[in-house]
């Protein structure tokens, strides 16, 4: 099977690049921004959107990203992020546990 042309997009719309992994190998990325190495050249700096099992899927999470960007770093969150929200939606009970739990954390 011939291997596809990889396509060449505008600067700033992301990457996608093949690793090591057999379950999905294709990995989609975006840039985030840019970084000054010790020799003092500029280097971009990618946050990964996802990986992906071909380079098809890869390349379409690439192009929804890019007709409705959303933010990366908000999609990671800690236990602590949550207890405030949660604490507005479990029963009183819970959240006399939530509490106990901030006074263990504060200690």
């Amino acid at each position: 099977m011939a291997r596809k042309k990889a396509v060449r997009r505008e600067n700033g719309r992301g990457t996608v690049e093949k690793t090591n992994s057999k379950k999905n190998p294709f990995k989609a990325k975006v840039p985030v921004g840019t970084k000054i190495d010790k020799n003092g050249k500029t280097q971009a700096v990618y946050k990964t959107l996802g990986t992906f099992p071909t380079r098809e899927e890869a390349e379409n999470a690439l192009a929804d990203f890019s007709r409705t960007p959303y933010d990366i770093t908000n999609s990671v969150k800690t236990f602590a992020d949550l207890i405030p929200w949660m604490s507005l939606f479990i029963p009183l009970q819970a959240v006399i546990i939530l509490s106990a739990y901030w006074s263990v954390q504060m200690c």
